[in-house]
């Protein structure tokens, strides 16, 4: 790998899959991808992980 991309993004209310994450309290849930280049900037490998954020917690769920 020569590179990595983050982007980091708030879920959508209307995603499915933050539903369990969300539980009913103020909880922020971020989609957040990650691609890693190799050096002629050809994507190698993409991650998707969904980040619940509370005041106390914080919880990963990767895909």
């Amino acid at each position: 790998m020569d590179r990595t991309a983050w982007t980091m993004r708030p879920l959508a209310e209307s995603d499915a899959r933050g539903a369990e994450l969300r539980t009913g309290r103020g909880v922020t849930v971020m989609r957040c991808v990650r691609t890693a280049f190799d050096a002629k900037d050809t994507p190698l490998e993409i991650s998707e992980q969904l980040i619940a954020f509370d005041d106390d917690l914080a919880v990963m769920a990767s895909q």
